[in-house]
């Protein structure tokens, strides 16, 4: 190879480094391009992600406040109401009273003059009966309530008793026999006229249990104290 070849070989070497050098800058330039271009692109989506949660906030705002100024039309509209009908129910009321009264005054009147014409004659024996029987005060006892159940009366529960009676609310007690005999009947404050019919194990001394129509009437009635009286 001659002198001039080798010099051409070196121009074109350098001339194809020198484009080479050009493309090299031109695709860096590309890239960084396409680099702007894309964070401004993920900007722009950051920015609108962020203005549709600003909407979305906003709406839920102004539902919220829609939602006070109903909620405060209602209460007001209910109040309103509310005033109204009471306004109407104490007007109402007062006329029921004053009716009540005027019939109170002339059922009273009417027992009045029902009284002064006649007693009935069951009134009037049962107010001899009460005259002419004698009461002996045995003491104050201790009331218990007892049912017709298995818990109360044992496996074998009937519903008679002792006497061979069959229970009946109002009426059946069971006592002691050697304080209370079987048969005898005896008046309990707040009871009323009861009759000796049955016995117990746990009745000892001056405790009378008496007999209801359910265990939990027996629970709810517990155990009290009253005078008691024998009825001669």
């Amino acid at each position: 190879m001659n002198l001039k070849n080798a010099k051409e070989v070196k121009e074109k070497v350098e001339e194809i480094k020198k484009k080479r050098t050009k493309s090299e800058k031109i695709c860096t330039k590309n890239e960084k391009n396409v680099q702007k271009t894309s964070n401004k692109a993920l900007k722009n989506k950051n920015a609108v992600q962020k203005k549709s949660k600003k909407q979305k906030e906003n709406k839920k705002k102004f539902r919220k406040f829609l939602f006070k100024v109903f909620a405060l039309e209602y209460m007001t509209a209910g109040a309103i109401l509310l005033w109204a009908f009471g306004t109407t129910l104490i007007q109402t009321n007062e006329k029921l009273v004053a009716q009540i009264n005027e019939q109170q005054i002339i059922m009273k009147n009417l027992a009045e003059q029902v009284t002064e014409i006649r007693i009935k004659p069951a009134a009037a024996q049962t107010i001899v009966e009460e005259v002419a029987e004698e009461r002996i005060y045995l003491g104050n006892f201790k009331i218990t309530h007892y049912c017709a159940c298995k818990k109360c009366c044992g496996p074998n529960a009937q519903g008679i008793t002792a006497s061979g009676k069959r229970v009946q609310a109002g009426k059946t007690i069971a006592v002691d026999p050697s304080v209370i005999k079987l048969g005898n009947k005896v008046y309990i404050d707040g009871y009323g006229y009861m009759e000796a019919q049955d016995t117990g194990s746990a009745i000892k001394g001056n405790i009378i249990d008496v007999y209801v129509e359910d265990h939990q009437e027996a629970l709810e009635m517990g155990v009290q104290y009253k005078d008691v009286y024998l009825i001669k």
